[in-house]
């Protein structure tokens, strides 16, 4: 993985810290990455990883982080980790991103076809959201 800054935002998937697709995150793993994503949130580069370019222009991004590991089974359960670690609050019953849990399909976009991921989406109804069902820590 690069840690480089290339634009105005920062996008990371995460596919499993150990295994892709299958594990999960540890606290230690979910650690490493809150500090990365408070690192770029403040405009700079990640120290502790590879880059091939010099720093980029200090300035704060948005950054936006997608768990698609464990066949999405622990996806949902390391987000909400990741958000409390970085103190992005989680929405308020019944707001409208804060799906029925007992609705395993219930997208709160109204999207029947979409893939519900209500951790995410409850993140991005916190002010933590992306462009897709991710996590934002702004």
């Amino acid at each position: 993985m690069l840690d480089d800054v290339t634009s105005d935002f920062v996008y990371a998937r995460l596919h499993g810290a150990e295994e892709l697709y299958v594990s999960g995150y540890d606290p230690p793993a979910l650690e490493h990455w809150a500090a990365k994503i408070r690192t770029w949130r403040a405009g700079g580069t990640p120290t502790n990883g590879r880059v091939l370019a010099p720093p980029a222009p200090v300035v704060e991004r948005d950054v936006y982080v997608y768990f698609d590991n464990d066949v999405k089974v622990r996806a949902p359960v390391d987000a909400i980790a990741l958000a409390e670690r970085l103190g992005v609050p989680r929405p308020a019953e019944g707001d409208p991103a804060d799906p029925d849990p007992a609705d395993p399909d219930a997208d709160p976009a109204g999207d029947p076809d979409a893939d519900a991921n209500p951790a995410a989406d409850a993140m991005s109804a916190a002010g933590a959201g992306s462009p897709s069902p991710d996590a934002r820590t702004r």
